[in-house]
């Protein structure tokens, strides 16, 4: 009945209708979060009919309508301001502009409600922000402002609802008031009316508990009672254990990934210096890197912030490995290009002691040195680029003040251990020019530019798959 409501309401209720009735096709745009997209209803049966089709079906029914075609652009869990920080404004709405759809609904409000630390003042300013966005890249289409339906207790609603029309007043943007029948009928027939989340089932007429066992705080499945317990009474606190998990989650896979591909880098280095006939690095310098470069930033890795689309994304799968989503194709070509880049700077090293090129052979005191440098700073590098799996690092919209020490603070280490006589020579490196040195920096930098295209590869290519 809810989207029902919505379907017609959307499409009978919006201004400006009827003067597109002439119309062979009206396009319409569809941008917000969960409820906008139906979310509910695509995971119960995920092969019925949604609310892109609703709308379409009924506005066929009208005679005074023309054909009606839906783009469902929301995601669950998204915010009027983690949608253009995510990246999916860019990648998946602004590009819809040329189908130029006649009406754009959009709604945000929700899941800002939980996400704001202040709410009065961030939510407004990310949903105008948004809107503008949206009237410059859809330039002749009808931008419509939506309120939230009941979620939240209705005072808090009614405070974000506020808020809404606020902003559209300001814009001088039409209101589609979609919250106040959704309450009336809330208040006259109790809440499960539109919502069938956190319900006890006990409460509800037998013959829907298959229905709503989906939905329940309280279910029993394979003969195991679920529940979720919370400490207080509020439920934005699943919502907040959820995305912690999950930052959480993701930042044990960030410093696997980090550490497994150093250590591939370096168990490759010496197998293929070996088959070569000289010798990269000996034992002590392994143990450095591995005690003192790999494992601060890694470390620091553990308090990266979670990324804009934590809550965007869908669950993962329980069955799923910790090297799935790509993880492992990552550590192997990681691991490769640290050790291209490494081994490629011991043959320099070597060349530029010797005044001309040549496969070395045996140990080359300035190639193994440079090496040293290479590879270290090389995965110092490399813990910049696991701050994100997938996306540019340079696109994150947080910093992480810990790992940036965790680098200079290993950076100075590998610089003392080569600079200061008396551990240079325990360690047995040669004296390292700046010429040396800027070379050695160029090679290690390498590593953010390539993975940075890589993911970019990455990313287009999730894109075409969808």
């Amino acid at each position: 009945m809810k989207t029902l409501c919505l379907c017609i309401a959307l499409l009978m209720c919006a201004p400006g209708v009827a003067s597109a009735a002439e119309r062979d096709t009206l396009t319409v745009l569809l941008i917000g979060d969960s409820t906008t997209k139906g979310a509910t209803p695509r995971r119960v049966k995920p092969d019925g009919i949604h609310l892109e089709e609703m709308i379409e079906q009924l506005a066929a029914l009208e005679p005074s309508m023309p054909a009606v075609k839906v783009i469902n652009s929301s995601r669950g869990g998204e915010t009027a301001l983690s949608v253009v920080e995510s990246g999916r404004y860019e990648e998946e709405i602004a590009p819809l502009k040329d189908r130029k759809p006649d009406y754009i609904f959009v709604r945000y409000g929700i899941n800002d409600w939980f996400k704001c630390k202040n709410l009065k003042k961030e939510f407004p300013e990310n949903l105008k922000s948004l809107l503008r966005r949206i009237e410059g890249d859809f330039d002749g289409s009808r931008l419509v402002v939506m309120t939230i339906v009941p979620f939240m207790p209705f005072e808090e609603c009614e405070v974000v609802n506020g808020l809404i029309k606020e902003v559209a007043e300001d814009m001088g943007l039409p209101l589609f008031d979609i919250y106040t029948p959704y309450k009336e009928a809330v208040m006259k027939s109790g809440p499960n009316t539109y919502h069938v989340r956190r319900i006890d089932l006990e409460k509800v007429d037998k013959k829907y508990h298959e229905w709503l066992k989906p939905f329940t705080y309280d279910y029993t499945q394979k003969g195991r009672t679920r529940k979720v317990v919370l400490a207080d009474d509020n439920f934005a606190t699943i919502v907040a254990a959820v995305e912690e998990g999950r930052r959480i989650y993701d930042n044990i896979r960030k410093a696997i990934g980090f550490l497994l591909a150093s250590n591939m880098s370096e168990v490759l280095g010496v197998f293929f210096a070996t088959l070569l006939g000289f010798t990269l690095l000996n034992p002590v310098h392994l143990l450095f890197i591995n005690l003192i470069t790999d494992c601060f930033p890694a470390l620091a890795l553990g308090l990266e912030k979670g990324e804009p689309d934590t809550m965007t994304r869908p669950p993962r799968d329980s069955k799923d490995g910790i090297f799935a989503g790509g993880l492992g194709f990552d550590i192997l070509y990681q691991g490769v290009l640290i050790t291209i880049i490494t081994m490629t700077s011991y043959i320099i090293g070597h060349c530029m002691e010797v005044g001309y090129f040549e496969i070395p052979k045996g140990v080359s005191d300035d190639g193994m040195t440079m090496a040293f440098l290479t590879m270290s700073m090389c995965e110092i590098f490399h813990s910049f680029n696991m701050r994100s799996q997938r996306k540019s690092v340079f696109s994150l919209p947080s910093h992480n003040k810990v790992l940036w020490g965790a680098m200079i603070g290993s950076l100075a280490l590998t610089t003392l251990v080569l600079e200061v006589p008396v551990i240079a020579n325990a360690f047995g490196f040669t004296p390292v020019s700046w010429t040396e040195y800027g070379v050695a920096l160029a090679l290690a930098f390498l590593v953010l530019p390539v993975v940075e295209l890589v993911k970019l590869i990455q990313r287009r290519a999730a894109r075409r798959a969808k």
